[in-house]
């Protein structure tokens, strides 16, 4: 699916979630912005709908989660990695914030599958070398 048409589908579905419950003023674009109030239930149903187009458009869904003083994270990444686990596609989330929990949340999140990292440099630089990985492999397999 071309890169355009992926991205209309995919402001298709936060479109019919932003009807359900996401504030207008979160980003339907790529990124998804859910706002710093997001609880488990919008994580969650935003992550529905978003794989139904990932998985069809996306090679990997990268995920930023900043984690504000003021919500409880542990709920979230309970909620994500019931979903990850389930997932048709590789998951690599990022997460900085408040994180009082930070051990036990990457743990949680790395037992569904999904590599955590501590920061989005890192995990943009890995999602590179995934990319690349295939061109890779053909070189080294031509010396």
């Amino acid at each position: 699916m071309p890169f355009d048409a992926a991205l209309a589908e995919l402001q298709s579905v936060v479109g019919r979630l932003e009807a359900g419950g996401l504030p207008p003023e979160a980003s339907i674009a790529n990124p998804l912005d859910l706002l710093a109030d997001a609880r488990e239930e919008r994580f969650g149903d935003t992550f529905q709908g978003m794989l139904e187009v990932a998985a069809k458009a996306y090679d990997a869904v990268l995920m930023i989660h900043v984690v504000p003083f003021m919500v409880d994270a542990g709920p979230v990444i309970e909620r994500l990695a019931e979903l990850s686990a389930q997932a048709p596609m590789p998951l690599l989330h990022s997460m900085m914030g408040t994180l009082e929990h930070r051990d036990a949340w990457f743990a949680k999140m790395e037992a569904s599958g999904v590599p955590m990292f501590n920061d989005v440099e890192e995990m943009a630089w890995t999602a590179g070398v995934l990319a690349r990985y295939p061109a890779i492999r053909r070189n080294l397999a031509k010396l």
